[in-house]
């Protein structure tokens, strides 16, 4: 009889002892858990905030320069004139835009000037990146204007500067240019 109370006390006594251990390790696998779950919440809402923000990130301006001024070759186009939304991120007095953010965004400038019938005259404007051009055109004769204008969709980088250039110019009237610069996050 001794032999098996002892025996049934020692079974019980690893028993409690097992049961310990289940208990602490339960606890431990709910601590692990609840840290698991809080490190998930915060990641759900950083991707809710950067889905939000991409959502709802934008950046458009309009400038323009409806009077007469004069350009050379080389010269960055400027304005007097700029709409924008949101922020400050386009500086109508140098002319140049400083991307926001990372990504997609589409540009148009346009210039235009009167133009005398008979001349030989070229034109040449250029969008500028970082003083690279990666897009460019030529004029368009339409009597008694000449206009120039280019489009280009971009993929920047945040801090990257976009302006507009004069690159060539022969004959054409430096006086009664009028310009607009157009761009646009997509």
């Amino acid at each position: 009889m001794k032999n098996l109370l002892t025996s049934t006390s020692a079974m019980l006594s690893t028993a409690v002892y097992q049961e310990s251990i289940m208990i602490h390790e339960l606890g431990v696998l709910k601590r692990q858990l609840k840290y698991r779950e809080e490190q998930l919440r915060k990641n759900l809402e950083e991707v809710q905030s950067l889905r939000w923000q991409k959502e709802t990130a934008s950046s458009v301006f309009l400038a323009t320069y409806p009077s007469p001024m004069t350009y050379y070759k080389g010269a960055k186009l400027t304005y007097n004139k700029a709409i924008q939304y949101p922020g400050d991120h386009f500086d109508n007095t140098t002319g140049i835009y400083t991307v926001p953010f990372d990504g997609i965004y589409s540009f148009t400038s346009w210039i235009a000037t009167q133009y005398t019938f008979g001349k030989s005259i070229a034109l040449v404007i250029a969008i500028r990146v970082d003083g690279t051009t990666p897009a460019v055109n030529v004029i368009n004769l339409y009597h008694p204007f000449i206009e120039s204008s280019v489009t280009c969709n971009l993929k920047l980088n945040a801090g990257q500067k976009v302006y507009t250039e004069v690159l060539f110019k022969v004959a054409v009237p430096s006086h009664n240019m009028q310009n607009l610069l157009y761009g646009l996050y997509i």
